[in-house]
Protein backbone atom coordinates (compact mmCIF):
# COMPACT_ATOMS: atom_id res chain seq x y z
CA UNK A 1 0.00 0.00 0.00
CA UNK A 2 1.33 3.58 -1.07
CA UNK A 3 2.35 5.73 1.87
CA UNK A 4 -0.03 8.81 2.28
CA UNK A 5 1.98 11.79 1.46
CA UNK A 6 1.56 14.56 4.54
CA UNK A 7 -0.42 17.44 3.92
CA UNK A 8 2.44 19.66 4.79
CA UNK A 9 4.41 18.12 2.15
CA UNK A 10 1.73 18.33 -0.43
CA UNK A 11 1.33 21.99 0.45
CA UNK A 12 5.40 22.37 0.23
CA UNK A 13 4.77 20.93 -3.53
CA UNK A 14 2.17 23.43 -4.24
CA UNK A 15 4.15 26.17 -3.48
CA UNK A 16 6.91 25.66 -5.38
CA UNK A 17 5.10 24.70 -8.36
CA UNK A 18 2.91 28.53 -7.62
CA UNK A 19 6.27 30.11 -7.77
CA UNK A 20 7.43 28.80 -10.81
CA UNK A 21 3.95 29.43 -12.81
CA UNK A 22 4.66 32.30 -11.80
CA UNK A 23 7.68 33.61 -12.66
CA UNK A 24 6.54 31.99 -16.27
CA UNK A 25 3.66 34.48 -15.65
CA UNK A 26 5.69 37.58 -14.91
CA UNK A 27 8.99 36.17 -17.87
CA UNK A 28 6.09 36.64 -20.74
CA UNK A 29 4.15 39.45 -19.16
CA UNK A 30 7.52 41.84 -19.04
CA UNK A 31 8.06 40.32 -22.79
CA UNK A 32 5.03 41.33 -24.02
CA UNK A 33 4.65 44.61 -22.19
CA UNK A 34 7.43 45.68 -24.81
CA UNK A 35 5.81 44.31 -27.59
CA UNK A 36 3.24 45.09 -29.65
CA UNK A 37 0.88 43.36 -27.59
CA UNK A 38 1.24 45.28 -24.39
CA UNK A 39 -2.51 44.68 -22.76
CA UNK A 40 -1.77 40.51 -23.15
CA UNK A 41 1.48 41.68 -21.27
CA UNK A 42 -0.82 43.23 -18.29
CA UNK A 43 -2.92 40.17 -18.59
CA UNK A 44 0.18 38.24 -18.17
CA UNK A 45 0.51 40.47 -14.76
CA UNK A 46 -2.86 40.54 -13.56
CA UNK A 47 -2.72 36.18 -13.62
CA UNK A 48 0.42 36.31 -11.50
CA UNK A 49 -0.59 38.60 -9.14
CA UNK A 50 -3.79 35.70 -9.04
CA UNK A 51 -1.67 33.29 -8.57
CA UNK A 52 0.60 35.54 -5.63
CA UNK A 53 -2.33 36.07 -3.98
CA UNK A 54 -3.02 31.77 -3.41
CA UNK A 55 0.74 31.65 -3.01
CA UNK A 56 0.81 34.77 -0.01
CA UNK A 57 -2.29 32.44 1.33
CA UNK A 58 -0.15 29.16 1.29
CA UNK A 59 3.05 30.66 2.66
CA UNK A 60 0.77 32.64 5.45
CA UNK A 61 0.07 29.29 6.65
CA UNK A 62 2.94 27.32 6.71
CA UNK A 63 5.73 30.41 7.80
CA UNK A 64 5.55 33.11 10.09
CA UNK A 65 4.51 36.23 8.90
CA UNK A 66 8.01 37.37 10.31
CA UNK A 67 9.77 34.62 7.72
CA UNK A 68 11.95 35.97 5.01
CA UNK A 69 9.85 34.06 2.82
CA UNK A 70 6.69 35.77 3.83
CA UNK A 71 8.44 39.13 3.30
CA UNK A 72 9.20 37.94 0.02
CA UNK A 73 6.21 37.20 -1.64
CA UNK A 74 4.56 40.59 -0.25
CA UNK A 75 7.22 42.48 -2.10
CA UNK A 76 6.76 40.73 -5.08
CA UNK A 77 2.96 41.06 -4.71
CA UNK A 78 4.28 44.87 -4.07
CA UNK A 79 6.33 45.32 -7.06
CA UNK A 80 3.73 43.58 -9.65
CA UNK A 81 0.99 46.12 -8.36
CA UNK A 82 3.36 49.03 -8.89
CA UNK A 83 4.00 47.71 -12.05
CA UNK A 84 0.48 46.97 -13.25
CA UNK A 85 -0.72 50.48 -11.73
CA UNK A 86 1.36 52.56 -13.81
CA UNK A 87 0.52 50.79 -16.69
CA UNK A 88 -2.99 51.48 -15.94
CA UNK A 89 -2.47 55.09 -15.12
CA UNK A 90 -0.89 55.43 -18.94
CA UNK A 91 -3.81 53.87 -20.63
CA UNK A 92 -6.56 55.59 -18.26
CA UNK A 93 -7.73 52.95 -15.68
CA UNK A 94 -7.20 54.85 -12.54
CA UNK A 95 -9.68 53.14 -10.00
CA UNK A 96 -8.14 49.77 -10.52
CA UNK A 97 -4.63 51.62 -10.57
CA UNK A 98 -5.36 53.11 -7.24
CA UNK A 99 -6.96 49.56 -5.79
CA UNK A 100 -3.82 47.94 -7.04
CA UNK A 101 -1.74 51.23 -4.99
CA UNK A 102 -3.36 51.01 -2.12
CA UNK A 103 -2.90 46.45 -1.42
CA UNK A 104 0.83 47.45 -2.88
CA UNK A 105 0.71 49.92 0.38
CA UNK A 106 -1.43 47.20 2.44
CA UNK A 107 1.84 44.76 1.71
CA UNK A 108 4.51 46.96 2.12
CA UNK A 109 5.28 46.68 6.00
CA UNK A 110 8.50 45.26 6.01
CA UNK A 111 9.65 46.59 2.76
CA UNK A 112 10.79 50.57 2.72
CA UNK A 113 11.84 50.49 -1.00
CA UNK A 114 8.35 49.33 -1.79
CA UNK A 115 6.56 51.65 0.31
CA UNK A 116 8.34 54.41 -1.49
CA UNK A 117 7.70 53.06 -5.12
CA UNK A 118 3.86 52.55 -3.87
CA UNK A 119 3.82 56.15 -2.70
CA UNK A 120 5.53 57.81 -5.85
CA UNK A 121 3.26 55.71 -7.54
CA UNK A 122 0.27 57.30 -5.47
CA UNK A 123 1.56 60.75 -6.18
CA UNK A 124 1.44 60.06 -9.73
CA UNK A 125 -1.79 59.35 -9.41
CA UNK A 126 -3.53 61.70 -7.67
CA UNK A 127 -1.48 64.33 -9.96
CA UNK A 128 -3.63 63.00 -13.08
Amino acid sequence: MAEKEDPSEIDMKKIKEIEEEIEVLLSKGHELLNSSEPEKGLQKFRDALTKLSTLHGLVKIHFSTQSEKFTHVCTKICNVCNLLATNLLKTGDAAEALNLLRRSESLSENNELGLTMTYNNLACYYRK
